[in-house]
């Protein structure tokens, strides 16, 4: 007998199966399991596809044993039985389709973090008063029905500046990744830059008032904060004018910026200690003749009570300050040097765990592979504005096609979702309702969206929707 196949076009879904059986007993089938599914609607309220699915599928399997422990009973043979069971063992495929799903975040605890931000913001309690420094927003690794996410997407909280650092593009994550792999590097080593072949660019959405350092101010600035520095009253005042002098100069020749930072880096640690010493007692006087510099003079004492002997902490003067208001938004492409200071956002990124270090951290610090991978130009993030209190929609523009951030904000009413690649909508402010599955997602909790889905929510909340294309 030749197979016949059969469409079926239930609960939203659409499958074809291939059996032995006739056409008219597979159009039989259909029509009682039809019936079946409308019944158990009609009992149970159940609006969602898969719910309803799962529950009539039971219930027919409890009709099936109970009819054949009849059929034992009446001695007959488990005809109905029998062909069920064959029938199913020739289908091709069965895929049920993934539904939106409540995910359960995973807490880092490094300690740069916050004891109180996160908990606060998640309605979660921290008796232990550990750092909670980022919220991880991805699918339990358990769960084989969902393809790998192609971007990272999390919740950060910085209490103390995360440390001076550069990420690779693509080509150079790749590179390196294979020439550490030749060289045998253990990916858990200490001096390992390369854990992936793949490159970072991430931006960063700011949920409450944010200061970090982000890509290299203009020469002729840096320069004018080396000449303040250079008259500077120290204890060696000569020897530091000699030093300041040589930064400066490079400052005017051949990539300046590249000259610069690697003359920074071959200054002895005695430097930034005496420099340090000096700023500090003299911060009072350099906010009152250099007002417009106050936050920097403050952001490098703060530095320097960290790392007194590290040369990033004249980072602020070769850096841009970035101060970012709750719903403002920067782009941090690969190759731009950077450091998260103090605050909270999310950020949406490659998935990669490449950073080499510049300074600013107890952890292992590269020097040359850092000059190799930093863009040496002048990079002043453009701040894209947080969205207009009456936006229901606001996607944030940022030029790069792996990943996008939108915000949506609801107010007593509903709206939909549609995307056509992954994405996780997380909720920042009230509570939002998935009328389908009846799923209430609060402030701090976040959903996983299959492509193609189009789920409504309602309520008022304000949510951020971070999705990748299809």
């Amino acid at each position: 007998m030749s197979k016949c196949d059969l469409r079926i076009d239930i609960l939203g879904t659409s499958l074809t199966i291939s059996a032995d059986e006739e056409p008219e007993y597979l159009d039989l089938l259909l029509d009682k399991y039809q019936s079946a599914v409308e019944n158990v609607q009609r009992k149970t309220g159940l609006k969602d596809p898969l719910k309803t699915a799962i529950l009539t599928g039971f219930l027919l399997c409890d009709e099936l044993e109970k009819a054949g422990k009849a059929a034992v009973n009446d001695n007959d043979p488990l005809e109905a039985e029998q062909l069920t069971l064959g029938m199913i063992s020739r289908l091709d495929e069965i895929v049920t389709p993934p539904t939106v799903v409540k995910l359960q975040n995973t807490v880092k605890n490094y300690e740069w973090g916050s004891a109180e931000l996160l908990p606060a913001f998640t309605g979660q309690k921290n008796l232990s008063r550990v750092p909670w420094a980022e919220i991880w927003l991805e699918l339990p690794s358990s769960n084989s029905n969902y393809e790998k996410l192609p971007f990272l997407f999390k919740m950060l909280a910085a209490e103390k500046p995360l440390s001076i650092q550069v990420h690779p593009n693509h080509e150079q994550a790749r590179d390196g990744f294979e020439r550490e792999n030749r060289e045998g590097i253990p990916l858990d080593a200490p001096n390992r830059n390369y854990k992936d072949p793949s490159g970072k660019n991430e931006i960063f959405c700011a949920l409450s008032p944010f200061i970090a350092l982000c890509g290299f101010r203009e020469p002729w600035e840096i320069s004018s904060f080396m000449e303040i520095l250079s008259i500077l009253p120290a204890q060696n005042e000569e020897a530091l004018k000699t030093n300041m002098d040589g930064l400066i100069l490079a400052l005017k020749g051949e990539d300046p910026l590249k000259t610069f930072l690697g003359g920074l880096y071959c200054l002895d640690n005695e430097v930034f200690k005496a420099l340090a010493l000096s700023i500090k007692s003299q911060i009072s006087i350099l906010k009152n003749d250099f007002p417009e510099y106050k936050n920097t003079w403050e952001l490098c004492v703060y530095l320097s009570s960290l790392y007194p002997e590290d040369p990033c902490i004249l980072a602020p003067f070769f850096l841009n300050i970035v101060e970012l208001n709750p719903g403002e938004l920067m782009y941090i492409p690969a190759g731009v040097l950077h450091s998260y200071i103090k605050g909270m956002g999310i950020e949406l990124m490659n998935v990669s765990d490449n950073v080499v270090r510049g300074g600013l951290t107890a952890k292992y610090v590269d020097k040359e592979e850092k000059l190799k991978l930093i863009n040496f130009s002048e990079y002043k993030p453009d701040i894209m504005p947080a969205p207009a209190p009456e936006t229901m929609r606001h996607h944030y523009f940022a030029p790069i096609g792996d990943f996008s951030l939108s915000a949506i904000q609801c107010r007593e009413n509903s709206i939909s979702c549609p995307q056509t690649g992954p994405s996780i909508i997380l909720i920042t402010e009230g509570a939002a309702a998935m009328a389908e599955s009846g799923m209430v997602l609060k402030k701090g909790e976040s959903a996983f969206i299959p492509p193609g889905q189009n789920p409504v929510f309602s309520g008022t909340f304000t949510a951020f929707v971070a999705a990748a294309p299809n």
